[in-house]
């Protein structure tokens, strides 16, 4: 799926009757390492896509904002100052209201999107919301910093998921084509070119799933419930450790354990694209989807079984990307075989599709 940003501002004027005043973009992303540390001030790896989230705004009288979207047929209407009303318009909603407060919005606002990222993939495809409604209204010269922590705030606050920084960073800052090294502590970030001869497939397992639903939300409290218990402040300081602390709980010994070691394979995984090493990051990329499958409980059988056919027919390492419970794999191939990979793989799972 694709999406022509040429075509944004006519869409625009045929839902609203008038031209926009601002029209932004921002991309999906695709983590490659680094999965639920971004909370517990990790190291992670996640890429921009060269598709997204194509936006159109102009500010409009009156108490009401109208927000239609290309993959819905109606015309949502939002009451500035009202809370989310559980509605696909929610992200937008959220991102105007945060608008509002920072003083950069006076009354409401007309909004076009339409996006090339699919819900409940495992691609940020909220994130992306979020951040290309404020990129209509902030200021010039803003920070990428201080928009990803602004997008952040719509997700937690307004929409109510406990997410980290990872995405909204990946996508305020993307470099188009290269990796992105991302300190959640700090939130200094370096690009890494990806290796000569490397190439990154995103794969949809067919399975969707919603961040907003229990498991997310019940990962979140675990992980903190753990580093309570531990009594420290990044569970991500404990990578490296062997063996790491006890507790009383199996269960969140599991999840202790998935953060520690995601850290230190995110570590592990910068040497490897430093030295194009091919097989290493694959054989990290396996461990890291063993670890969400088997320590953070985050796979499904589906997945599981997609990852293996991955690696069967040619992949050096495939992992699932983004929370997990659904959504996309991510894959790591020889440069100029992602075709023949896919045909191959295509062939085992009529029900996954490739997105990039």
């Amino acid at each position: 799926m694709t999406v022509e940003r040429k075509d944004i501002p006519r869409q625009f004027a045929e839902s609203f009757g008038r031209s926009p005043d601002v029209t932004t973009f921002a991309p999906g992303r695709v983590n490659l390492l680094g999965e639920h540390i971004d909370l517990h001030g990790g190291h992670v790896l996640p890429m921009a896509l060269p598709f997204g989230i194509c936006l159109a705004a102009a500010s409009i009288r009156g108490g009401e904002d109208r927000i239609k979207s290309a993959q819905f047929e109606d015309i949502a209407r939002h009451s500035c100052g009202a809370p989310k009303a559980s509605h696909w318009s929610d992200y937008v909603a959220g991102a105007l209201e945060a608008a509002r407060a920072q003083g950069w919005l006076k009354g409401a606002a007309a909004i076009y999107c339409d996006s090339a990222i699919p819900v409940g993939a495992g691609l940020s495809s909220s994130a992306a919301t979020i951040i290309a409604t404020l990129k209509a209204f902030a200021p010039k010269g803003l920070p990428v910093t201080e928009l990803a922590k602004l997008a952040q705030t719509v997700e937690n606050q307004y929409i109510g998921v406990p997410c980290g920084i990872m995405d909204q960073m990946a996508i305020a800052a993307p470099a188009p084509g290269e990796i992105l090294l991302l300190n959640c502590r700090s939130l200094d970030f370096t690009p890494l070119p990806l290796p000569q001869g490397w190439e990154v497939a995103v794969v949809h397992s067919g399975q969707h799933r919603e961040l907003a639903d229990g498991r997310y939300h019940q990962r979140v409290e675990e992980t903190e419930a753990a580093r309570q218990a531990l009594k420290i402040q990044y569970l991500t300081d404990l990578a490296g450790r062997d063996p790491l602390p006890k507790l009383d709980s199996a269960t969140l010994t599991r999840r202790v354990r998935h953060i520690a070691s995601e850290q230190s394979r995110v570590l592990l995984a910068v040497d490897a694209i430093e030295t194009a090493s091919t097989e290493s990051f694959g054989a990290l990329m396996q461990q890291g989807h063993m670890s969400m499958a088997r320590d953070f409980e985050a796979s499904t059988p589906e997945i599981d079984q997609l990852v293996a056919d991955a690696v069967t027919v040619g992949a050096y390492g495939a992992r699932i990307t983004g929370a997990g419970f659904g959504g996309c794999i991510v894959a790591l191939l020889a440069k100029g075989k992602k075709h023949e990979w896919w045909q191959q793989l295509g062939k085992h799972h009529p029900s996954a599709s490739l997105l990039y």
